[in-house]
């Protein structure tokens, strides 16, 4: 017959492993991009920013995370052939990392040209990745007009 100290430490441990699968289960949900609700996914993809998420203005120095919510906004943003091309024509031109600016002044997840396209916001490009989508988006018609990427010495 177990003593009241062995039902103890059995209910304790029980409990404790009660508390680890809701732990880990959370976590895991959390780092579920892919089940984040619009404005959840875009919450998170600015505090990531602002917080540490972009590591430098190199190609792909971003945190494992923000390249996730980048990935995600970006593969939202668009349909059908467009969403691949969009996704092809990120991971190429940033590595998914929005604070991304290049030598020739291509800046943001996208690498948008500034001299090219002066209406565009370069500051906010760089750290805010729902910005930088919207502004793919809206460049490239949805996906539709993809000249702005064409000439970059490969094909999505």
């Amino acid at each position: 017959m177990p003593t009241d100290r062995q039902l103890a430490i059995a209910f304790l441990l029980a409990l404790y492993l009660v508390l680890v699968a809701v732990v880990a289960d959370v976590s895991h949900a959390a780092d579920r991009v892919d089940r984040l609700p619009q404005p959840a996914l875009e919450r998170a993809a600015t505090r990531a920013a602002a917080t540490g998420g972009i590591r430098s203005h190199r190609y792909g120095d971003a945190t494992p995370w923000m390249r996730r919510l980048s990935r995600e906004l970006v593969s939202r943003a668009f349909r059908g052939d467009a969403r691949r091309w969009a996704l092809c024509v990120v991971g190429r031109e940033s590595a998914f990392n929005p604070g991304a600016i290049s030598r020739t002044d291509d800046h943001g997840l996208a690498q948008i040209n500034r001299p090219s396209h002066p209406w565009v916001n370069v500051r906010r490009l760089v750290v805010d990745p729902v910005y930088a989508v919207a502004v793919m988006v809206r460049m490239s018609e949805g996906g539709r007009y993809r000249r702005p990427w064409q000439g970059s010495g490969y094909a999505c």
